[in-house]
């Protein structure tokens, strides 16, 4: 439902479109506070949720934020940890890169700790280590999964990182699905 609400008062008074969503209960995870208990309601039913972490303390405020959600409503929790891809230096300059299976051997390991936390809470969690660009590794999951949703923080979306694009900005244009933004700082 639309509506609009009316924030501060006086000269710096202004109105905003609200957008209030109904989630539909899913009763064997005892649904959302004040949501209806009738099947047929007009909801959005989420199901699988995709959230990205870099594994970051600052990037676990969306995993908690998608964590929640997925509790509320009974949705799978896919976590997406995007493994760069190898560089390797040319000319008088030589890189060492690690074993890139090393890496992603690591990442796989630590999204399973995190993922056995929340399991641990009754979540079902999954866990992927996709190789590539962050933004475009969410998105292959979050297509392959067929998910409902995406969350992601909102690191560098403001200043001028913002600019220069940032992951949530990219998955926000490129998703196929809705995309939440948590604020995570």
């Amino acid at each position: 439902m639309l509506s609009t609400e009316s924030i501060g008062n006086g000269p710096t008074c202004c109105t905003i479109p609200t957008v209030k969503v109904k989630f539909r209960q899913n009763p064997a995870h005892g649904g959302l506070p004040g949501a209806t208990k009738h099947p047929t309601d007009v909801g959005v039913d989420v199901k699988r949720i995709v959230v990205g972490t870099d594994l970051s303390p600052r990037s676990s405020g969306a995993v908690s934020t998608a964590a929640d959600l997925a509790e509320k409503v009974g949705a799978t929790l896919h976590l997406v940890c995007a493994c760069p891809m190898q560089a390797v230096g040319m000319g008088p300059e030589m890189v060492i890169v690690p074993d890139h299976g090393e890496v992603v051997d690591a990442t796989k390991t630590d999204l399973e700790t995190m993922a056995g936390e929340l399991r641990a809470k009754g979540i079902d969690v999954e866990v992927h280590t996709p190789v590539g660009e962050a933004a475009d590794a969410l998105c292959a999951v979050a297509d392959t999964v067929e998910a409902d949703l995406i969350v992601v923080g909102n690191k560098r979306m403001q200043g001028a990182a913002r600019l220069l694009g940032s992951v949530p900005n990219r998955v926000a244009h490129k998703a196929t699905c809705s995309v939440l933004i948590a604020r995570t700082a």
